[in-house]
């Protein structure tokens, strides 16, 4: 049987493709999938991906986030009846350097004094930036 170069191509993908997947432990596989789905395990990861005018949900709970850097126009919003139910402990600073956007409906806060005084939230959109 002849084999395309395309298909021999093909196959070559394949195989560095599943040799990727078994050297990944399970819990960067199911990191990889959720992300695949649009489910992400840090708000910063969501930022990152996100397309300017969506929207990230997030679900009651406390997220612990670092840093946060928006620089495409997104929504942020909480998903809950109470903006205290989604709760972000952030350590760091938001800089939200998108020429608009929305964070709605829910808590930042720090969960601890910073050892140098720091703004927690910098908006730098340029003129007109609306957050």
């Amino acid at each position: 049987a002849t084999v395309s170069a395309a298909e021999a191509a093909d196959a070559a993908a394949n195989a560095a493709a599943e040799a990727v997947a078994a050297e990944m432990d399970d819990d960067e596989r199911e990191r990889l999938e959720g992300e695949a789905m649009g489910v992400y395990h840090s708000i910063q990861r969501a930022l990152a991906a996100a397309t300017p005018g969506e929207t990230i949900l997030l679900g009651p709970g406390h997220y612990w986030e670092q840093d946060l850097v928006a620089s495409r126009g997104v929504q942020l919003v909480g998903d809950a009846s109470d903006a205290a139910r989604v709760v972000v402990e952030l350590t760091g600073t938001v800089d939200w350097h998108a020429p608009y956007g929305i964070m709605a409906n829910l808590t930042i806060r720090r969960p601890r004094r910073c050892k140098q005084p720091t703004p927690a939230i910098v908006v730098g959109g340029g003129p007109g930036a609306r957050v």
